[in-house]
């Protein structure tokens, strides 16, 4: 026993010296860069156009974004409509015209003084929700004290003779969760009827409210 307890204290004084003499300061050059347009837009069925756009900020600066407040935001769909959005305030620019419709691609183009940028998208159909189950974690357990994350299923109705794609969005009491948005696709249920989307959520307090969203997007999207 006593060459044991001779050994053990050699060993983790090895290791401290072996871990301290591996130190070295490396100091990063984050160099500052000119600010890039951030356009963040949705446009829903039966519903008009609607977009933010900012500027990115610097990593060392605090403030909040610049907005982009003197650009020219022009939607048009596939047969030839056109409008341009107005500016709201805050960096939001809407439509008043141009409805989004199933399967219509539209194309925005967004001028600065700076640059000219533009997107295409197809508006895809609404998916149709089946159900939305919560379920303890297959593997382990929690230790006393500690939380355990259950499994959230959500189920909802596929074409199986179109290629879909999703974006998922999970809420607490009305507001998105930090990080908790995911894409999907059928790609590997496309004969199936039904599509299934599975991810983990840690116990809530009593009284919260859990919801998900899902959109139907195009695959560039």
């Amino acid at each position: 026993m006593r060459i044991k307890h001779t050994y053990i204290p050699v060993l983790i004084l090895a290791l401290l010296f072996t871990l301290s003499s591996c130190e070295e300061v490396i100091d990063i050059d984050l160099n500052s860069v000119s600010p890039v347009l951030v356009a963040e837009g949705y446009m829903e069925l039966d519903s008009f156009c609607t977009l933010r756009l900012t500027y990115t900020t610097d990593y060392f600066q605090q403030e909040s974004a610049e907005l982009a407040e003197d650009a020219v935001v022009t939607l048009s769909d596939q047969s030839g409509a056109s409008e341009i959005l107005s500016y709201m305030g805050m960096g939001i620019y809407k439509g008043q015209t141009l409805r989004g419709t199933e399967f219509s691609a539209y194309t925005l183009t967004i001028e600065t003084e700076e640059q000219v940028n533009a997107g295409v998208s197809t508006l895809m159909p609404v998916p149709v929700f089946d159900s939305l189950r919560i379920e303890d974690f297959p593997f382990g357990g929690p230790h006393p004290g500690e939380d355990f994350p259950k499994m959230l299923t959500l189920s909802f109705h596929n074409d199986p003779t179109v290629a879909d794609h999703y974006m998922l969005r999970l809420n607490m009491n009305g507001e998105p969760m930090d990080d908790n948005f995911a894409l999907a696709s059928d790609e590997f249920t496309s004969s199936s009827e039904t599509v299934e989307y599975t991810t983990m959520m840690f116990p809530t307090e009593d009284g919260d409210t859990l919801s998900m969203e899902v959109y139907a997007i195009d695959k560039d999207t």
